[in-house]
């Protein structure tokens, strides 16, 4: 990772940044809503991560409201 981030010029490297603090504040909103994560920790190396988290909030949110 160290190795990347030095090849990133300096937008990349904020954007990269932000993805992160995105997945961490994902995961943490999953963990209070319930979810076990051992399943998706191995997921977080892959790029379907936001994907993956993003249908699972949204689906968890669709149904505490509609339930």
């Amino acid at each position: 990772m160290y190795f990347i981030s030095r090849m990133m010029n300096p937008e990349e490297k904020q954007s990269y940044r932000l993805q992160q603090v995105n997945v961490i504040l994902k995961t943490l909103c999953l963990e209070k809503l319930g979810f076990d994560f051992l399943l998706l920790k191995s997921l977080f190396v892959t790029k379907y991560l936001h994907a993956v988290v993003d249908s699972l909030v949204c689906s968890q949110i669709y149904y505490f409201t509609f339930s």
